[in-house]
């Protein structure tokens, strides 16, 4: 997984192009971490990288598209006012029966996802201190980073562990790695698992406010301080920790005016200002049938 941000990342890094030291280049796969995040300069490119992960096709099967397919498959498939007519032979998908067999990727694809994008934000976690660069961008990179990460895990304790009503935390939780080791590690609690969300969330805001940086006005697929008001928001809603649900979705929502009404009736395809988050999207890297819009649209057989 530390290759992914690698090969990302390495269009930032400068070579000379003079005589025969043009030639002698250190291979790819060889290239250390001190050096790909050794600026900040390359660790925003490195976040850049998680960022589009969210919008890529994995594990070679054409609807496992990022984030797109945790919101279809996990989200709206399963809920009470979806239907899909014309697709009447997926059924099992939509009935989550998939979801539920061991040796089905159905199964596996969101701890496969969102450990991906644990593992590149525990690169620039744990590098981007010692990287070179302003102390306030170095700040913002690494609140973004830690908000990518709360993020993961949120989803990953919602799919994978008992709703925090049943067990009021004492059910296992997910793998919390924190670092950039590969070896094998125990399972938290649930609420072991809210805790490092809480804890990650409270970091990244702290390191938000410290910078005095936000994202620019088009790069809603960005993490923002915002965004880590919202997650916040949703962790504790699901933890049934209601005052801080209240306290962190009022904050979210600031500076987020509703969008008018010609821009609901757009069909939500438009980014518009009371967007808080959202997957990079570019119309020369479409994911076409593979895609969210693909998947949900009602005219569509994908």
């Amino acid at each position: 997984m530390k290759k992914y941000i690698f090969l990302l990342s390495i269009a930032a890094l400068s070579f000379t192009a003079c005589e025969k030291e043009y030639l002698e280049t250190t291979p790819e796969n060889q290239v250390g971490t001190s050096t790909i995040l050794g600026s900040a300069d390359n660790a925003k490119m490195a976040l850049n990288g998680i960022c589009k992960a969210m919008t890529n096709q994995y594990l070679e099967s054409q609807g496992m598209n990022g984030e797109d397919t945790i919101l279809n498959w996990y989200g709206t498939f399963t809920g009470n006012d979806a239907q899909k007519c014309n697709q009447t032979g997926s059924a099992a998908l939509w009935n989550s029966t998939y979801h539920l067999r061991k040796s089905s990727s159905y199964l596996y694809y969101p701890w496969f996802y969102y450990y991906k994008l644990v593992s590149n934000a525990n690169a620039i976690i744990c590098n981007i201190d010692a990287a070179t660069g302003s102390e306030s961008e170095k700040a913002f990179i690494k609140a973004q980073a830690l908000t990518f990460r709360a993020y993961s895990f949120f989803r990953l304790a919602q799919l994978y562990s008992f709703r925090w009503k049943d067990t009021q935390g004492n059910a296992p939780g997910v793998v919390l790695r924190l670092d950039q080791s590969t070896g094998e590690f125990p399972l938290s609690t649930l609420a072991e698992t809210y805790a490092q969300i809480y804890s990650d969330l409270d970091e990244a805001i702290s390191l938000y406010q410290k910078s005095g940086l936000d994202r620019g006005s088009d790069e809603f697929y960005k993490p923002s301080i915002d965004v880590a008001y919202a997650i916040y928001a949703k962790a504790a809603l699901t933890r049934e920790d209601w005052q801080n649900a209240a306290k962190y979705a009022a904050l979210a929502r600031q500076g987020h005016a509703l969008m008018t009404e010609d821009q609901y009736k757009d069909g939500f395809h438009t980014p518009n200002n009371e967007w808080i988050w959202g997957v990079y999207e570019a119309s020369d890297q479409t994911l076409y049938y593979y895609s969210f819009y693909a998947y949900i649209g009602s005219n569509s057989s994908a």
